[in-house]
């Protein structure tokens, strides 16, 4: 009888251990679909963020919602297993274990629970009848290993798809962290308010600072950028307003003329708001008169000639050529012989040079400024009449 209690006590213990691996298996499990749930949860989250841009109170609702649906997933896959097997809830029965154990071995669950069954009704007037019979069942029963029924082993797949999931996860945040990031940090941030994301905005120029020369003609190249494509392009100026001509889906252009001091317009964007644009108008260098002052030899006592604005000019041989150069924002100013050239590279107003032609030639005249890389040139003639040697001519009376 000693040997049959001791004998049933060892099978109780077998199958204690058997209820111990059991919720710890249960409880490794529910942690990995915990964990597999939970980035489902959060890439679900991100993406209606994404898409529907919820209001402070949508976000919050997100971020509570998701916060108390793992919590009472973790609970129930894991809490509830790993308090199980602490004993601090009530456990499986022994013969709800021997039902488990049984699924696994064949012909093990009936004589596990006719083991547990005999035990409850063995009492003092049938003891010794009931006693062999326990013990024998406990020697058929106690050549299995109940813990042989259980492997971590069937956590293989989840953690194959636990990972798999979070590779993906991780590559899509990395890949598309413009997409990923803000909705998540929106949804953290709930107590926050964030303005939609603009439909469309402009890029003018390709984003570069906007100059043109006086009285030149500035080109705008618009592109729209943004989910939206815009219906069309209005450019406002002060008072007007100009519609550009649209190139192709989200390429625009319009040309702006005769500008002739700086301005700014604006474009409405997306969102109803003024996209404001700085065009900085650079003076250009310009000839304002060219006078020449001829002084001639004096063999020739011609008196000095004043020539203004003329592009030909026809002196004798000898003669000094005096240029006033008069210009309007000029930074430099440059004249250019055939074998000879004058610069002066101040800024000014007015321009002196000295020459004395040799031969008959052209000249250029240009002239620049600091603020652009434009520059102006005129080109001029001088026909130089070679002096003709004395002859003597004899009359006879």
């Amino acid at each position: 009888m000693k040997n049959s209690s001791s004998s049933y006590q060892t099978l109780i213990k077998e199958l204690e251990d058997f209820k111990n691996k059991y919720y710890k298996i249960a409880a490794a499990k529910g942690l990995l679909i915990c964990s597999l749930i939970g980035v489902l949860v959060v890439f679900s989250s991100v993406v209606l963020e994404g898409v529907f841009h919820f209001s402070s109170v949508g976000r919050s609702v997100l971020f509570f919602g998701s916060a108390v649906l793992m919590m009472w997933l973790f609970g129930l896959q894991v809490g509830v297993p790993f308090l199980k097997m602490s004993g601090l809830i009530s456990r499986m029965s022994h013969k709800e274990a021997a039902l488990l154990i049984g699924k696994q071995t064949d012909g093990l669950k009936d004589r596990l629970i006719n083991v547990l069954e005999l035990k409850l009704i063995e009492n003092d007037q049938i003891n010794l009848l009931l006693s062999a019979a326990v013990k024998q069942k406990i020697t058929e029963v106690g050549q299995f290993n109940f813990l042989s029924a259980l492997s971590f082993k069937e956590l293989k797949k989840y953690g194959i798809g636990f990972g798999l999931l979070l590779l993906f996860a991780s590559f899509i945040s990395v890949k598309y962290s413009s997409n990923v990031l803000p909705p998540m940090e929106r949804i953290i941030d709930f107590n926050s308010s964030y303005s939609p994301p603009n439909p469309f905005i402009f890029i003018v120029n390709n984003g570069e600072k906007l100059s043109v020369l006086e009285n030149e003609e500035l080109i705008l190249n618009i592109e729209s950028s943004g989910p939206e494509i815009p219906q069309d392009v209005v450019i406002y100026i002060g008072n007007e307003l100009y519609y550009a001509v649209k190139d192709s889906a989200n390429h625009y252009h319009y040309n702006l003329k005769n500008t002739t001091e700086d301005f700014d317009f604006h474009l409405v964007d997306g969102s109803g708001n003024e996209q404001r644009f700085d065009v900085d108008v650079l003076p250009k260098a310009v000839l304002v008169s060219e006078t020449k002052i001829i002084s001639y030899p004096s063999y020739t006592r011609i008196p000095q000639d004043t020539f203004v604005d003329l592009s030909n000019i026809i002196i004798p041989e000898g003669s000094k050529v005096y240029w006033d150069i008069k210009t309007k924002n000029s930074s430099s100013c440059k004249i250019q012989f055939d074998d000879t050239a004058f610069l002066n590279p101040s800024p000014q107003t007015s321009y002196q040079f000295f020459f004395q032609p040799k031969q008959s030639e052209q000249y250029i005249l240009s002239f620049r400024n600091n603020l652009s890389n434009y520059s102006d040139s005129l080109r001029y003639n001088i026909q130089v009449l070679e002096d003709m040697f004395p002859s003597i001519t004899v009359k006879e009376i």
